[in-house]
């Protein structure tokens, strides 16, 4: 139950949900997108398939605001950690892009070989770097990523 006074939500209160993989974020986001609240966010992680949240970040006609403001993602980590996979990350990156959501990766995860973390991490830096000089474009180590 939200408070009388929430409104179309307090500018200081973030709801999110974890969204690990697509039958998670089909089940979570719903619920999410239906709350009114002034952020919302997904917590990708431990991401263990690609996840396409398109869907909930679309903009509503009478809204300026994205369902989804945020979406922070991670790999797995400790002992008997499943990979993640770089491309999974892009797909994200790709579709908050779309949407003018903010990205931020949180861990590659303790499974990921050394040279993806390294461009996983590359990658998404460049698309912040790119979006805070107002590019569309983005490329990493001499290709498009």
């Amino acid at each position: 139950m939200l408070p009388t006074d929430w409104g179309e939500g307090w500018p200081h209160v973030w709801l999110g949900t974890t969204t690990e993989n697509q039958e998670e974020a089909n089940r979570r986001i719903p619920h999410l997108v239906a709350i009114p609240a002034a952020v919302r966010f997904l917590s990708v992680e431990p991401m263990l398939e690609p996840v396409d949240i398109t869907p909930w970040l679309v903009l509503p006609s009478h809204d300026k605001r994205a369902p989804i403001s945020w979406i922070i993602v991670g790999g797995e980590s400790g002992g008997g950690a499943r990979p993640m996979h770089p491309d999974w990350v892009r797909g994200l990156r790709d579709q908050a892009h779309t949407a003018s959501a903010k990205l931020f990766v949180k861990q590659i995860g303790s499974k990921a070989r050394p040279e993806e973390a390294d461009h996983a991490r590359r990658v998404v830096a460049a698309y912040d770097r790119a979006l805070a000089e107002g590019f569309g474009a983005v490329t990493v180590d001499g290709a498009s990523a």
